[in-house]
């Protein structure tokens, strides 16, 4: 249920509402990317969407629904739908599914890798329960974002290199090159917590007898090179590639935005914290921590996933100074083995158990109950809630305008409500003036800094949706459920009306 309701979030339409979706349009234009350009991300979930939307675009194609001169590349603005809303809203509902699925997939791999450290069946349990109620990942198993399925290679393969750490196999050796490829041909960020588990595993490997050339390294280095070469067509389009990695070096534009808009690594520290506690809820955060603490002097197997964790947080999020909740995902969701080990020794207790058993008890619950307010706030996001008074309460006649992003606002042109949209270069306020509309439609998810009511404007409504567990708990991201105003001009003489 957790991972099922609120999936259908801001359908249909025919673009995301989320922030970094890639579905549909990106895999429709894999074919031109691929051959002739780039992007800033990998493409292997590309592939996998396109792979599914292939019997859909192909059904399309047969009964009319799709103009096949638009192939093999089909692009958002060329109309090549004859229903601009359905076949986009099937697509991302199919990404959407994917995400899900991978989410489940992060579970059982959570489970695995604990039994594998632990070798204990209650905290293997106790590891995928923590996992499965931990907020971000449910809310991100509802969209077309990467960040759900980097996650779940990324923890399948340190499944592998758990195996690798135990016993010298070959076949763990190829897996782990298989997965951590997949990883790096999603989401290029995750790279860093590649360093510090490829040099431990490289420690481990020399230390027990391997040589550095052997048939098992050579194994992995081959899976993982010709993966990733092919994915990101290394061959036939190296200038592309060389692009994509310009867009991330430390010296590239946006990194280096990044850290010129950050006020430091102190700051961004404590955003990897804020957003630690915000993604997962503080009882399951206080919980991990304190159990990868606790394995440090305690249960030494299970402290080595400090590795990649601490290599992931210094390499990728502290130097690049970007920190949010999406962004540690892979990290949270490998700390809830450390939950899953300390929460096993709390209930094995002597004396205590009874209190070992509430906190665990009361961690699970917190958990799930804010993951139950995230869908509820995708169930009853305020776009939706905009939607309805414009339905009820708005002359269509009116021309509306905003500076806020589409993805920001209800979906009005479903209604036959144009907006006119003021260009993200173009002040705010000159361009209001350039359309002269009679009604402003602003967002509190709007990242231009246009919330505040400009100067001759009156408020005629707002509104947002509400969870039942609002109360309770806050909601971290901005872009969910954002508070929606519609304004008019204090000189209108329109009565006001839906207040």
């Amino acid at each position: 249920m957790l991972y099922g309701v609120g999936i259908d979030w801001g359908l249909p339409w025919n673009i995301s509402w989320s922030i970094d979706d890639l579905s549909p349009w990106k895999p429709l234009s894999l074919p031109w990317r691929w051959f002739e350009s780039w992007n800033k991300y990998p493409y292997l979930h590309w592939f996998l969407s396109l792979a599914l939307y292939a019997p859909v675009l192909a059904w399309l194609a047969v009964t009319g629904g799709l103009n096949v001169d638009c192939l093999p590349t089909i692009e958002p603005w060329e109309g090549c739908f004859s229903d601009a809303h359905a076949a986009p809203t099937v697509l991302m509902l199919l990404t959407r599914l994917l995400s899900a699925a991978m989410a489940l997939g992060c579970i059982a791999f959570v489970y695995a890798l604990a039994r594998e450290l632990t070798g204990d069946r209650l905290a293997a349990r106790l590891a995928a329960a923590l996992a499965a109620v931990t907020s971000v990942l449910v809310l991100y198993a509802h969209l077309g974002n990467l960040d759900v399925p980097v996650t779940f290679w990324f923890t399948g393969s340190l499944l592998f290199a758990a195996r690798i750490a135990r016993r010298a196999v070959r076949r763990d050796y190829a897996l782990f090159g298989l997965f951590s490829a997949c990883a790096l041909t999603t989401k290029d960020p995750i790279l860093g917590a590649y360093l510090g588990t490829g040099l431990g595993l490289l420690a481990v490997h020399l230390r027990r007898g391997g040589r550095l050339f052997d048939r098992n390294l050579l194994t992995l280095l081959g899976v993982l090179l010709v993966v990733y070469g092919a994915v990101q067509n290394v061959l036939f389009n190296f200038e592309g590639f060389l692009d994509h990695w310009r867009f991330w070096l430390p010296t590239g534009e946006f990194i280096q935005g990044e850290r010129g808009s950050s006020p430091g690594l102190l700051h961004t520290a404590r955003r990897i914290a804020e957003s630690w506690v915000s993604g997962t809820g503080a009882p399951i955060a206080l919980l991990c921590v304190a159990g990868g603490v606790g394995a440090l002097g305690l249960r030494r197997r299970v402290a080595l996933l400090w590795i990649p964790i601490v290599s992931y947080l210094l390499v990728s999020v502290l130097l690049s100074a970007f920190a949010a909740e999406r962004i540690l995902l892979p990290v949270v969701v490998v700390a809830a083995v450390f939950g899953g080990w300390l929460g096993a020794h709390l209930l094995r207790l002597p004396r205590g158990r009874t209190a070992g058993g509430a906190v665990v008890a009361g961690a699970l619950l917190h958990g799930l109950l804010y993951s139950v307010h995230i869908d509820g706030l995708l169930v009853r996001d305020g776009r939706y809630t905009a939607e309805a008074w414009f339905a009820s309460s708005f002359e269509t006649a009116l021309r509306v305008a905003s500076c806020s992003a589409p993805v920001d606002l209800p979906r009005l042109d479903r209604q036959g409500i144009l907006i006119e949209w003021v260009p993200h270069d173009e002040d705010c306020a000159a361009g209001l003036a350039r359309l002269s509309p009679d009604r402003l439609l602003v967002s509190s998810a709007s990242p231009r800094g246009h919330w505040r009511d400009p100067t001759g404007w009156r408020l005629v409504w707002e509104g947002t949706g509400h969870s039942p567990l609002e109360r309770w708990f806050p909601s971290p991201y901005s872009w969910l459920n954002p508070r929606i105003r519609v304004l008019e001009p204090e000189a209108d003489p329109t009565p006001r009306r839906g207040r």
